[in-house]
């Protein structure tokens, strides 16, 4: 600082500046409310409707395998038939004498009800349910990516409130020490014994430090209004977000994009087994019944009930050329796909080690303030006995007393950016494009 001088005030209320001071620095105001990282997590994303994406999701399973019990369900369809035929057979022309018939009608008149019912399916719909259930899991873990996603962002929206705050306070500290510095400067002004341009000097340090308090004011203000839109609630200034704690060896969490390609890997498999059971026999039940006049009942020309039963056996040919094709597609898709993971997971570990280096700066950093804040500390107590025997003035105190706190503000910036890039280690997420997209 540019200028020192001498306050001289009682030292009563000199005591009653420092406590001041220290209440500003280290005691924070009554907040309205106290905000956790969890907390607003979990307020972000009921705003983004987590839990109705969720419902949706299972809702869509749940319909679909109620759509494929018709795999294992009679089916069962009506119909009608009706024609006119021009020409009919006459069964006493063969024969060189008549037998006692009814001639053949023109007209064809039937309707009825027709049954089918699949007995065996080779496993098709035991594969297509456990498909869905993959596409269940698969559009779960999309959901849970893009959460993960607004969980980060606001991540970083809160972690750059706390930093502007930690900032606002230092700042605030030294703009007391400055404004008393600059009290005291008027002062001995006044008395002729500094000159004018040390109250300039004076003036241009506090007009200083209170530009960046407003701009660092202006930059909480813009974290605090994204964060109320995250959380669909307003975070006022008087809100306290809570300093998190994160440790070092982080919670359990799993990228969904590796659950993704799991699952991708899992529906490859089975599609080849779905493949597999086209190529395989299907064996049908059948049966019909109606009321009609069939047309070749030739001695009772009327309506009546008819019926009948049978079985039908498939047996694929050329599916199992098409199968052996798709097999080896599959084969080429499986291959990609462990490529990809493989191209991922090395894109995370780089990732992964470039969030350990700044954990370890800041650790460093942490372990190096820790050091200096000690030494602050003792030259702050020498300080305060020098002060209290008559031997410096409060202004020299003060900035031994302000060097002390900046070095605590410090230490704190250093432990919250350490606890920042733990959580974004812990808490990864690989940028990627959805592989079944692709």
């Amino acid at each position: 600082m540019p200028f020192t001088g001498i306050i001289r005030n009682t030292k009563y209320l000199q005591l009653a500046v420092i406590a001041l001071l220290l209440s500003l620095t280290f005691f924070p105001a009554n907040a309205q409310g106290d905000f956790t990282l969890e907390g607003c997590r979990a307020m972000a994303r009921s705003v983004f409707s987590a839990e109705m994406q969720r419902e949706q999701i299972s809702q869509s399973a749940a319909f679909r395998q109620q759509l494929l019990k018709k795999m294992i369900t009679p089916d069962v369809s009506a119909f009608a038939y009706g024609a006119y035929l021009s020409e009919v057979p006459d069964p006493t022309a063969a024969f060189e004498y008549a037998f006692d018939v009814s001639p053949a009608p023109h007209e064809r008149l039937k309707a009825g009800l027709f049954l089918s019912q699949r007995i065996y399916d080779g496993g098709e719909y035991r594969l297509k349910k456990e498909e869905i259930r993959l596409d269940r899991d698969i559009e779960e873990q999309k959901a849970e990516e893009s959460l993960l996603q607004i969980d980060n962002l606001v991540d970083e929206v809160f972690f750059g409130i706390i930093l502007v705050h930690k900032g606002l306070q230092a700042l605030e500290t030294q703009r007391e020490i400055v404004s008393l510095a600059w009290n005291d400067v008027q002062s001995l002004v006044g008395e002729g014994k500094f000159l004018k341009k040390d109250l300039l000097q004076a003036e241009m340090a506090l007009i200083d430090v209170e530009t960046r308090i407003e701009e660092l004011r202006a930059e909480e203000h813009r974290y605090r209004r994204i964060l109320s839109e995250l959380l669909g609630q307003e975070i006022g200034a008087d809100d306290r977000l809570v300093d998190p704690v994160c440790d070092d060896q982080g919670e359990e969490f799993t990228d969904p994009a590796f659950l993704q390609l799991d699952l991708q890997e899992a529906k490859i498999e089975l599609t080849r087994d779905l493949s597999r059971t086209a190529a395989l026999p299907k064996v049908r039940l059948f049966g019909s019944v109606g009321y009609g006049k069939p047309g070749l009942n030739f001695f009772e020309n009327r309506f009546d009930w008819f019926g009948g039963v049978g079985l039908l056996l498939q047996v694929p040919i050329t599916v199992w050329r098409d199968h052996a094709r798709e097999e080896k597609i599959l084969q080429i898709e499986s291959d990609r796909l462990r490529i990809y993971r493989n191209n991922l997971q090395k894109k995370r570990d780089i990732i992964k080690a470039a969030h350990s280096g700044e954990i370890y700066r800041y650790e460093t950093l942490e372990n190096r303030q820790i050091i200096l804040l000690e030494k602050k500390g003792q030259i702050r107590q020498q300080m305060e006995i020098l002060l209290r025997e008559g031997e410096v003035s409060l202004s020299d105190y003060l900035a031994a007393l302000g060097e002390e706190t900046a070095a605590k503000i410090k230490l704190q910036l250093y432990a919250i950016h350490k606890t920042k890039e733990t959580i974004k280690r812990n808490r990864m997420l690989v940028n990627h494009s959805n592989y079944s997209e692709k």
